[in-house]
Parts: C-alpha cells; structure tokens; sequence
C-alpha cells in the first residue's frame, strides 16, 4: 500500500492559554481517514518518525472531531 498522507497543518499560539503547538489534518469523509489511519499503520516509517517526536513532545492529545453540518 503506498498512500501519500496529507501532512495537516501546524498551528502555534500567538497569546492566551493551551498548548504551544498544534496540528490539524482535516478529511474529506470517514472513508478517507479511515484509509489514512490504515496508512499510517502499515508503515514502519510513520512507526519511526512518530517514536522520534513522541520523545519531543512534554504532552500529546489525540482527538477526532466530525463536523456539524
């Protein structure tokens, strides 16, 4: 399976309280974060990648909002 993830976007706090840095990724459906959950899964690089920043990172959130239309 070779998919190209979308890489989000980065958001950094310019004033008030929360998190320093957050980042966003936004999907057309439930079928195409499902098929990037996948993605992201079969891949021993995100694997890699995410372990390196987790040892970056003071806290991490996850958290999956759908939108109300």
């Amino acid at each position: 399976m070779n998919w190209e993830l979308d890489p989000g976007r980065t958001l950094i706090r310019l004033e008030g309280t929360g998190p320093d840095v957050r980042w966003e990724c936004s999907f057309a459906s439930r079928e195409a974060y499902e098929a990037d959950m996948a993605a992201r899964g079969g891949s021993q690089a995100f694997a890699d990648a995410r372990k390196a920043m987790h040892t970056l990172l003071e806290r991490f959130e996850r958290h999956v909002f759908d939108v109300e239309d």
